[in-house]
């Protein structure tokens, strides 16, 4: 199994774009929106952080608490100043997520989770994509593969991942099956794949018997097992296998803040 290094990829995409943010009058501001505490949000929230203001974006982190009240908190994040916005998921259960969401102004959507910013996207007339979108079709690109006729699995339908990718494999021309928590027999659907995508959150769902020879596999699960994050994919059951593996840490994940960022000045640069 050959492993596709995204960090790679994706410090040498920033070293550009950190030009062009040093061209900026005023440099690009993200606001995180943090609501109660999750092991492997608050992770990535470190991580976001720390990666974005190496490279020059300012980042504020706004806490609050599992039992805010929804008003109030949707007012707050109608109300940040910065030039974008990110609710960070997964949103307590006792808040409306959909109202919670639509609160982020379009204009300000880096994630692509508001009605506004998601509907633009699907109907294909967004001037960039979602951060996973834009990191699985680096990804792709960089380590010369084409999907076009291709076969894709993607295990999980979730918003952040499942959902957009389903769009975009589609839309390069695809055949693309989506699973969920309810689907049975899901190595059916895997076995069959040319390329498996799995961001259902389970550590090892996917192991080798699961995946054919020569297939691309890209983990984009994440979840905490004994205080570390941990992806889909059970490497040590993959690694003899003939293909292409994309892991966590270090695969998706880096092109995923680097598009983040790449979204966030292009939202400022449209204001202008």
């Amino acid at each position: 199994m050959i492993l596709m290094n995204g960090k790679e990829i994706a410090e040498k995409k920033f070293l550009k774009l950190e030009k062009r943010i040093k061209r900026e009058v005023s440099s690009p501001s993200l606001a995180v929106v943090r609501i109660g505490k999750n092991a492997v949000s608050d992770t990535y929230v470190r991580v976001k952080k720390r990666e974005l203001e190496k490279r020059g974006v300012n980042v504020s982190v706004y806490s609050f608490k599992e039992d805010v009240k929804e008003n109030d908190l949707r007012e707050k994040i109608k109300e940040l100043k910065e030039d974008g916005v990110i609710v960070q998921l997964p949103i307590p259960s006792l808040l409306d997520r959909e109202k919670v969401l639509n609160a982020i102004p379009e204009k300000k959507d880096v994630d692509f989770l508001s009605s506004g910013a998601c509907g633009k996207f699907y109907k294909g007339i967004s001037r960039t994509n979602p951060p996973v979108v834009g990191a699985v079709k680096t990804l792709l690109r960089e380590n010369g593969f084409s999907i076009k006729g291709k076969t894709v699995a993607l295990v999980g339908a979730g918003e952040l991942v499942g959902k957009p990718l389903s769009v975009f494999f589609i839309r390069e021309g695809a055949t693309v099956s989506v699973m969920n928590k309810n689907t049975e027999y899901l190595s059916f659907f895997t076995l069959h794949a040319d390329v498996v995508v799995s961001g259902a959150g389970v550590p090892g769902l996917i192991t080798g018997e699961m995946i054919k020879e020569g297939a691309v596999i890209i983990d984009c699960g994440t979840s905490n097992s004994s205080g570390k994050i941990k992806g889909d994919v059970d490497w040590e059951s993959i690694k003899m296998k003939d293909g292409y593996f994309a892991p966590v840490p270090g695969g998706v994940g880096p092109l995923t803040v680097y598009h983040l960022a790449n979204n966030l000045l292009q939202l400022k640069t449209d204001k202008k």
